[in-house]
């Protein structure tokens, strides 16, 4: 063995899902190697047990890696050589492999068959205790200092350890300690700002719908000509759901720069055409000319939401198709197929944290998640200017970049 390999000290800053990840494959690959993972708080793995509302999504089953990429707003081209060493199906393959059996759901996401992110946790924590991962908690690294040997670091414990090779992979936060120590090593930094968050509504006009979900919808951002398609629940916030956090990926910025002040329309029934619903209300007016509209849908909506927009639309609740006017007609199409809703204010969805930003790709070879800039720095996770849709895209980001960067680490000899 490469005597080199056997004296190497590794220090990973964040005991998350990509820090612990490399940590693993790092010894996999070089049991003699030293790696040690620092983590400031009291946890590790918290952002994996609430990932998918506590069952972990922890991947998507997209194999193709060109369309995978396509799942992040921010590096889908930078990507796609990184997800042929390590995609979705590795993913699946190395879970399924250490005895945590997975299940596909709805869009591809894959859940593990216990519908909890326990199984993902143990499995991780205990695969580090058997290679001798060893995890410090509630032992942040406050400053590195780069010296002829590697990295002298100083730990929030006010102590100092020295080692050889230096993963950053605490990220996710704005100014984590991860930017600010990449910065100090010489990195530049995209500003980071939240992505993946629900919208709070102005003067909420459906407040009393909350908890109301619609499977089908399209909302839309007219000013900035961004849409998205998928389901929405109705918070007593505003709005949040799969469709709703996939357009704040995507508009992440722009709706920072509109202090996130701004319109949006919803197509409640995208798969019905108007003149389908037209004929619909005709139907209706002749052959139940006196059914109340509140209590007879004509669209396949929660009748909570129906009666909401009927009210919207100038229907009253004793209202009856014999006196539905066209100007009723007029309003109601408008609002199932346009309603407009004012934001104003964002709220994080708590279970899918995300930041976009972060250390620029440019300075990173991603074939390695080396640096460009300082000799045996790496980088992986949230740190990167890397993120992705909802759907278990951001996770899969995080499995990828922490095996490379695992890899790498146990093989870089500069």
């Amino acid at each position: 063995m490469n005597i080199f390999l056997m004296i190497m000290k590794i220090s990973i800053c964040g005991a998350g899902a990509s820090g612990l990840f490399a940590s693993i494959r790092c010894k996999q690959i070089n049991r003699n190697a030293d790696v040690t993972v620092f983590e400031k708080s009291d946890q590790v793995l918290s952002k994996v047990s609430v990932s998918g509302g506590g069952r972990c999504n922890l991947t998507n089953n997209i194999d193709d890696p060109k369309a995978l990429a396509m799942n992040y707003p921010r590096g889908k081209k930078e990507l796609i050589s990184p997800f042929y060493r390590f995609g979705t199906m590795d993913t699946i393959r190395w879970f399924t492999k250490k005895g945590v059996p997975l299940k596909t759901e709805d869009n591809g996401r894959v859940f593990p068959v216990s519908d909890s992110s326990s199984s993902i946790v143990d499995l991780l924590i205990n695969e580090t205790k058997r290679l001798g991962v060893k995890i410090k908690k509630q032992c942040g690294i406050k400053h590195a200092f780069t010296s002829s040997s590697g990295f002298d670091l100083e730990l929030s414990d006010n102590t100092f350890y020295h080692c050889d090779r230096l993963l950053i992979a605490a990220g996710g936060e704005i100014e984590s300690e991860g930017i600010g120590i990449s910065r100090h090593l010489g990195h530049s930094i995209q500003k980071q700002i939240p992505s993946l968050f629900s919208f709070s509504l102005y003067d909420h006009p459906v407040k009393e719908l909350a908890g109301v979900s619609v499977k089908d919808i399209i909302i839309s951002v007219p000013e900035i000509r961004l849409s998205q398609r998928g389901a929405i629940l109705i918070t007593h916030q505003g709005f949040s759901g799969p469709s709703v956090l996939s357009l704040s990926s995507l508009a992440a910025r722009k709706l920072y720069e509109r202090d996130y002040s701004f319109k949006c329309t919803i197509n409640w029934c995208p798969g019905v055409s108007s003149e389908k619903l037209r004929e619909s209300i005709s139907c209706m007016r002749k052959q139940s000319a006196t059914a109340i509209v509140h209590n007879t849908p004509i669209v396949t909506i929660p009748s909570r939401l129906w009666r909401a927009l009927a009210g919207m639309s100038g229907c009253d609740s004793s209202m009856t198709w014999a006196s539905f006017t066209k100007k009723h007609e007029f309003s109601l199409l408008n609002k199932l197929f346009s309603s407009e809703f004012n934001v104003k204010g964002k709220a994080a969805n708590k279970s899918e944290f995300v930041t976009c930003g972060g250390v620029k790709l440019s300075e990173i070879s991603l074939k390695t998640m080396k640096s460009k800039i300082c000799p045996g720095l790496f980088f992986s996770g949230e740190i990167l200017d890397i993120d992705g849709l909802t759907g278990g895209f951001n996770l899969q980001a995080a499995w990828t970049t922490g095996y490379i960067a695992g890899e790498s680490m146990a093989h870089d000899k500069d």
